[in-house]
């Protein structure tokens, strides 16, 4: 919903609000790259009960450590959007 509503500004022509929108998204933008994808979007949808973390090789599964990252950025978007 919020990457549509980047969208939706842009086009009415409200390209402030969109780059405003876009810099808040900022932190989950960077922390879904933080390891190759998919890995850190499957693993995001897994926690969610959308989809198994699995990957294939010669990928594999997150560090704990960009875990527990991408989980914090995740609970802030959460709390930031309710």
């Amino acid at each position: 919903a919020e990457v549509c509503a980047v969208v939706r500004a842009f086009d009415s022509g409200d390209v402030a609000g969109a780059q405003r929108l876009h810099r808040s998204l900022g932190g989950i933008f960077k922390d879904l790259f933080i390891e190759p994808n998919p890995v850190p979007v499957k693993t995001a949808l897994s926690w969610r009960g959308q989809m198994t973390s699995e990957v294939r090789l010669p990928l594999c599964e997150m560090t704990a450590a960009n875990q527990t990252r991408l989980r914090e950025t995740l609970d802030i978007f959460d709390r930031d959007a309710a």
